[in-house]
């Protein structure tokens, strides 16, 4: 069950505040319960959409002070159709509220163009680590599931050197190249992907995002329109699209 303490936890952790056993509390509850890896995941998106958008500190404060009102609150988006938020809690919560907008695909600024960070939301990393001595695979999965990309490169890295075919592992580390702005790379890893059967879609929708990310939204739109719309991909490109 999340709680207010759930994301307070959330924001220390991104404030770098944890104590050591703080911290392997939080990696063992975000691998044994899904509810919590998808609160965690939203909020990490929440974090970097607002990072993304910092340069615009008024409108930023502004978000800031607006989920932090008492009471219910109205907030017009675009189409300037009032969609009403209700808080279960006054205090300390306004990065929850945060996540029900991305849930809802409510996105404050916008500056003409999509941005890569508004749908650069990853799947966790949830792979089976068999055998004894896997200090590396867990590790990998933990600093990826926490958006230590930086760190989840190098250790997916050494995964790849003992498990070459890997696909899965292939993906999370392109999708690590591509957090960390190493796009060539990125795109090269994508591109063996898209030659598996099974991840060809997942391939293509981030061969489109790489493309995002380097505002190259010709070739962004021709990926997107390679992806099958009746895949678990479908569904984003066509939103994508509509943005383009």
């Amino acid at each position: 069950m999340l709680t207010n303490e759930t994301y307070e936890l959330f924001e220390r952790f991104l404030q770098g505040e944890l104590n050591e056993s703080e911290q392997s509390d939080l990696d063992q509850k975000i691998v044994d319960d899904p509810e919590w890896a998808e609160a965690f995941s939203l909020y990490q998106s929440v974090d970097q959409h607002l990072q993304f958008h910092k340069q615009n500190q008024e409108q930023t404060a502004q978000l800031k002070q607006t989920l932090r009102q008492i009471g219910n609150e109205t907030l017009l988006v675009k189409t300037k159709k009032p969609v009403v938020i209700q808080f279960f809690n006054r205090n300390k919560v306004w990065m929850a509220a945060a996540s029900i907008l991305l849930l809802v695909g409510l996105f404050i600024f916008k500056d003409g163009q999509p941005a890569y960070v508004d749908f650069a939301q990853h799947a966790t990393m949830e792979l089976t680590v068999r055998g004894a001595n896997q200090t590396t695979e867990i590790e990998a999965q933990n600093s990826f599931n926490h958006g230590n990309y930086k760190q989840a490169e190098t250790l997916l890295n050494d995964w790849l050197q003992k498990e070459p075919d890997n696909a899965e592992v292939q993906l999370y580390y392109g999708i690590s190249l591509l957090e960390n702005n190493h796009l060539m790379e990125a795109q090269k890893v994508f591109k063996d992907l898209e030659k598996n059967e099974l991840f060809k879609n997942t391939a293509f929708w981030y061969l489109a995002l790489t493309s995002l990310k380097e505002k190259d939204y010709k070739t962004c739109e021709a990926y997107l329109k390679q992806i099958n719309t009746a895949s678990s991909e479908g569904k984003k490109a066509r939103r994508l699209l509509k943005k383009l």
